[in-house]
C-alpha cells in the first residue's frame, strides 16, 4: 500500500536541485539549501519552509525529470487521458497551485495536493509498489543535527519551531497507537529524546 500523509519529493528531483544549487549558489545558499531539504523530508511542506527554499531556488536553473518509475509514469499517462487540460487548470486553481505547466506536471501538482478525483485515478497504479521514488528520504539526519535546527527555529521562526513540535508529538502518538506514518526515520525513543530538547527550550 502506498503511504500517504506527509509528501515528500523524489530523490531524483531533489539530486537534480542540489547538483544544481551546487554550480549556482553560494557556499553558504547551498548550505541553507540543504538544510531546508532535510526539514522537508522530516517534517513536510510548511510556508517557512516554501518561502525560503523560494528564495534560494529564485536563483536557480535546473531540468525536472518527468518520470521516476514506471508506474509513476504510467499513473501521469492515465490521469493525462482521463481529464481536459481545462480541466486539470481549474483543479489546480480550486485546490490553491499553480495551473502553468503541461497536463502531465498538473496531474503531479494534484496528486501532490491530495484532490480526490486526482487519488483515484493515480493510486491503483502505485499499491503494490515497494521502495516508491515518492517516499524515500534521500538524507537520514543525526538526533543532534535535528535538535539544533529545532533551536535554530526556536530563536529565528517561533511559528515554525511550535509546527515541527507538534509533530514530532503526533509522532510519539501514532507510534503508541502502533502506526508508523509521521516522520519514520526515527523510533519513538529517538523522538522522545528530540521533544524532550524541544521542551528545555522554553526554559
Amino acid at each position: 500500500m502506498v503511504m500517504r500523509g506527509q509528501k515528500a519529493t523524489t530523490p531524483s528531483k531533489i539530486a537534480l536541485v542540489l547538483a544544481a544549487g551546487k554550480e549556482q549558489l553560494s557556499e553558504e545558499e547551498y548550505e541553507k539549501l540543504q538544510s531546508l531539504i532535510v526539514d522537508f523530508q522530516i517534517y513536510g511542506l510548511s510556508a517557512y519552509i516554501n518561502t525560503e527554499l523560494g528564495k534560494i531556488m529564485s536563483n536557480v536553473k535546473w531540468e525536472m525529470v518527468e518520470f521516476e518509475s514506471p508506474e509513476w509514469g504510467e499513473a501521469l499517462i492515465a490521469c493525462d487521458r482521463a481529464f481536459l487540460g481545462r480541466e486539470l487548470k481549474d483543479m489546480c486553481l480550486d485546490a490553491g497551485v499553480s495551473p502553468d505547466g503541461h497536463k502531465k506536471e498538473l496531474c503531479a501538482r494534484l496528486y501532490q495536493a491530495d484532490v480526490p478525483a486526482i487519488v483515484e485515478i493515480v493510486e491503483p497504479y502505485l499499491e503494490n509498489v515497494e521502495n516508491l521514488p515518492q517516499t524515500i528520504p534521500l538524507y537520514q539526519s543525526s538526533l543532534s543535527e535535528v535538535k539544533e535546527r529545532l533551536e535554530e527555529m526556536h530563536r529565528i521562526a517561533p511559528d515554525e519551531f511550535h509546527r515541527r513540535k507538534q509533530i514530532i508529538e503526533q509522532a510519539i502518538q501514532e507510534r503508541q497507537r502502533g502506526k508508523i506514518r509521521m516522520m519514520p526515520q526515527f523510533t519513538i525513543s529517538e523522538l522522545q529524546e528530540i521533544l524532550r530538547s524541544a521542551n528545555r527550550l522554553y526554559r
